[in-house]
C-alpha cells in the first residue's frame, strides 16, 4: 500500500494533519517531533507526548479507531492499517467556549494568564466529529483493500489529576512572542503589496507561512484551501486598494484566483495559488503607482479611466464629465505631467495592446485594429508604425 497517497487523501478529506508511522520508520522521532508541534503541556497532556504516544500505539487494537481526547476537548484519532499506524489530528469538536476553557483551568488549578495561549491552541485547530472522520477513514481504508472489516470506535480519556496552584503553561518559546512575529510578517506583507514590491511580499508571506507552521500547534490558515483565500482576499485587497489600484482590477485579479481555487486539490497548489494573486495584485499596484506617479488627482482619474476604456470612442467631454474640469485645463495638465496629449496617450495604450495580440495571436492585422479601437486598418497600420517605428505584419515576423 502506498502510505504517503493514504495520508494524503485521509488530510484533505479531513482537513487535518495526519501523520504516518511506517513499519521500520523511527517512529520515536516522529513522536517527538508531535509533541513538539502540538503538545501544550506534558504535564496537561500527558498522552500527546511521544512517551504518552507510544504506550498507547503499543496497546492499540486491530481494526479500532481510537480517540484521545483532553481535558481542554482537544482530540486526536489514531488506529492501524496495513504495516502503519497513522494519528490523525490534533481536532476539536465544538468551537472555542471561554466559559468551559476558565472553568477548565480553575478545575486544573492553572493561572488564568495560560488563556491566551489556550485559546490560540484551541481555534487553530479543525472542527471534526469523531463519527464523520471514522466514517470517511473507513471509506478509504476499504478503498485501498475491499476486505477491510468495520473498524470499531473507542475512547481514551487523557485527565490528569488536578495538581498544586502552580506555574502557567508554559512553552519553550514564548507563545505571545510567536504571534508577535506572526502580526510582524503580516504588517510588512501588507506594507509590500501597498509599495507594489512584488519581491518582498512574497517573501514576507513566506515567513508568515513558516511562523504559523512554529506556532506550536502545527496548523496554518494561510495554507488551508478552505479559509486560506476568505482570509487572505480581504487582507490583500484592502492593501492593493490603498496602494492605488482600482476595484475593478482588484476584482478581475481575485476573481480569477477565486476561480482557480476551485479546482485545488492540496496545500502544495493552494499556496501556488496564493502566490500568483499576491504577484499580480502587488505588479499591478506598482505599474499603476509609476503611472500616476507625480500627478494631480484629475490626471489620475483620467489615466484609471483610460486604462479600462482606451479602445472605446472615448470622447474629451468624457473626461471633463469625470473630473469636473474644463477641456483646456485637463489637456494642459495632463500634458504637462505624462509629456503628451490625452490622445497620444489612448494611441499608446492602443498600439501596446495591438502589439501584444499580434505576438501572441494569429489574428488578421484589420481584426486586432478593430479589437483595439480603430476602424479604418489602414490608420491603424501609421498610428502603429509612428509608435514602434515598424508596421504590425513587420513585428508579427519577428516574434519567436
Amino acid at each position: 500500500m502506498d502510505t504517503a497517497v493514504f495520508s494524503r487523501l485521509a488530510a484533505n478529506l479531513l482537513q487535518a494533519e495526519v501523520l504516518t508511522l511506517t513499519k521500520g520508520s523511527d517512529r520515536a522521532a516522529a513522536l517527538s517531533g508531535f509533541e513538539k508541534l502540538h503538545c501544550l503541556s506534558p504535564e496537561y497532556q500527558p498522552l500527546f507526548t511521544a512517551q504518552g504516544l507510544a504506550s498507547v500505539i503499543e496497546g492499540l487494537e486491530n481494526n479500532c479507531f481510537l480517540e484521545i481526547e483532553g481535558r481542554l476537548h482537544i482530540s486526536l484519532m489514531l488506529f492501524s492499517f496495513g504495516d502503519s499506524v497513522f494519528l490523525v489530528g490534533p481536532y476539536v469538536k465544538d468551537p472555542y467556549n471561554e466559559r468551559r476553557v476558565q472553568a477548565e483551568l480553575a478545575e486544573q488549578h492553572i493561572r488564568y494568564s495560560s488563556i491566551h495561549r489556550i485559546r490560540l491552541y484551541y481555534t487553530a485547530l479543525p472542527l471534526l466529529l469523531t463519527e464523520n472522520a471514522a466514517r470517511t477513514l473507513g471509506s478509504i481504508c476499504r478503498a485501498f483493500e475491499s476486505e477491510t472489516p468495520v473498524y470499531e470506535i473507542k475512547r481514551l480519556r487523557d485527565r490528569p489529576e488536578p495538581r498544586p496552584f502552580a506555574e502557567e503553561l508554559a512553552p519553550e518559546r514564548s507563545h505571545l512572542e510567536q504571534v508577535d512575529r506572526r502580526y510582524q510578517y503580516e504588517h510588512r506583507f501588507l506594507n509590500a503589496i501597498r509599495n507594489g514590491q512584488t519581491g518582498d511580499a512574497l517573501l514576507h508571506f513566506d515567513r508568515m507561512i513558516t511562523v504559523n507552521r512554529d506556532f506550536g500547534v502545527g496548523v496554518s490558515v494561510y495554507t488551508d484551501p478552505q479559509v486560506a483565500m476568505a482570509i487572505l482576499r480581504t487582507l490583500i485587497r484592502k492593501a492593493a486598494e490603498d496602494g492605488g489600484l482600482s476595484v475593478v482590477t482588484i476584482d478581475t485579479l481575485t476573481q480569477r484566483a477565486v476561480q482557480r481555487a476551485a479546482s485545488v486539490r492540496s496545500l502544495a497548489e493552494q499556496q501556488k495559488n496564493t502566490r500568483d494573486l499576491i504577484r499580480d495584485l502587488s505588479e499591478a499596484v506598482h505599474q499603476t503607482q509609476l503611472r500616476m506617479q507625480d500627478c494631480s488627482s484629475e490626471t489620475r482619474q483620467i489615466l484609471e479611466y483610460l486604462h479600462f476604456h482606451y479602445a472605446d470612442a472615448v470622447r474629451i467631454e468624457d473626461l471633463t464629465e469625470l473630473t469636473g474640469r474644463s477641456r483646456s485645463y485637463i489637456s494642459t495638465r495632463f500634458k504637462e505631467e505624462k509629456g503628451m496629449s490625452i490622445l497620444s496617450w489612448i494611441a499608446m495604450l492602443r498600439c501596446h495592446k495591438a502589439k501584444e495580440l499580434l505576438q501572441s495571436t494569429e489574428a488578421p492585422v484589420s481584426d486586432i485594429a478593430a479589437i483595439v479601437g480603430y476602424e479604418d486598418a489602414n490608420y491603424f497600420v501609421k498610428v502603429y508604425k509612428k509608435q514602434f517605428g515598424e508596421t504590425p505584419s513587420e513585428t508579427r515576423e519577428k516574434r519567436t
